[in-house]
């Protein structure tokens, strides 16, 4: 597995600079991305749609292999989205599509040199896109797929930036990076899960969370264990019951947790495989 250069939190955030922009044009849109100057891999994109009066400002975090594009991708489950506020008449939000390379996780600072970007994100780049926009007017909404979907739950549960938070196909696993050979097999028995997929989500885990300590910091489920309602963001949850990295349980599991701290959620579970989505209620939950 191939991770980004080795870079400290601090020539991470004096890297936030950008090197030139480019623009992509699309019916109806308007984007404007910027690449992050080195040391820093990816950049971003904002998005506006002609005509919209939505000010709320979505940020849009993307899964494993793809870039800060992947909004703008017509051939991607972002594309039915927009679609659907196309044909329902829904007025758009802002769109700021986040990249830090084909392979990120926001994880807080710690032994790791894959770590850091927890506090790049909030203390660097998220001020300085606010900054371009002349701040946010609206709700700050957060969408996230699979390895983006990981992420939103360290934004959603660690910070009170947030006021809605759709996490879709999340890698939330009832076992952990640190789990014993013999509890990742059972496991596997009991999820149905491609044992290749799951050996590569926990090998991912363990180069961002070198210890169980550091785990514990982010493990989507130790998070909701310790959640307070205070300043709580309406969460939309989805993952397909055959999902290949058996992730189902632990999706439902993270929900009921977080119900049960008294948190608002919208549980969509699909009938389908990893990523599968309901376009109809995702998009009805980010304009609404």
């Amino acid at each position: 597995m191939r991770f980004s250069t080795c870079i400290s939190t601090g020539l991470l955030l004096l890297a936030l600079s950008v090197a030139g922009g480019t623009a992509f044009a699309a019916t109806k849109l308007v984007t404007n991305c910027e690449k992050n100057a080195a040391p820093l891999n990816g950049g971003y994109c904002v998005t506006k749609t002609q005509g919209s009066t939505n000010q709320d400002v979505l940020y849009y975090f993307h899964g494993r292999g793809l870039n800060e594009s992947a909004w703008l991708d017509d051939t991607y489950y972002t594309a039915q989205l927009r679609q659907q506020w196309d044909e329902t008449r829904e007025q758009a939000p802002i769109v700021v599509s986040i990249s830090f390379g084909k392979d990120w996780i926001l994880a807080q600072k710690n032994q790791s040199p894959y770590s850091g970007l927890f506090e790049v994100f909030i203390q660097g780049l998220l001020p300085k896109i606010e900054t371009s926009l002349g701040g946010v007017k609206g709700r700050r909404l957060l969408l996230g797929e699979s390895m983006g979907g990981f992420n939103s739950i360290q934004m959603a549960l660690k910070t009170t930036l947030f006021e809605k938070v759709a996490i879709l196909c999340a890698p939330i696993a009832e076992i952990s990076p640190f789990s014993p050979t013999a509890e990742v097999e059972a496991y596997i028995r009991r999820t149905n899960a491609d044992r290749s997929l799951v050996l590569e989500l926990l090998e991912m885990g363990k180069a961002f969370f070198p210890t169980t300590r550091d785990w514990q910091t982010a493990s989507p489920l130790a998070l909701a264990r310790e959640y307070k309602k205070a300043s709580a963001p309406e969460f939309y949850l989805a993952a397909g019951y055959y999902d290949g990295y058996g992730l189902y349980s632990g999706n439902a599991k993270f929900g009921e947790i977080l119900r049960r701290s008294g948190a608002t959620i919208n549980w969509r579970p699909q009938w389908g495989g990893h990523c599968a989505i309901d376009i109809e209620s995702l998009a009805r939950f980010l304009t609404h």
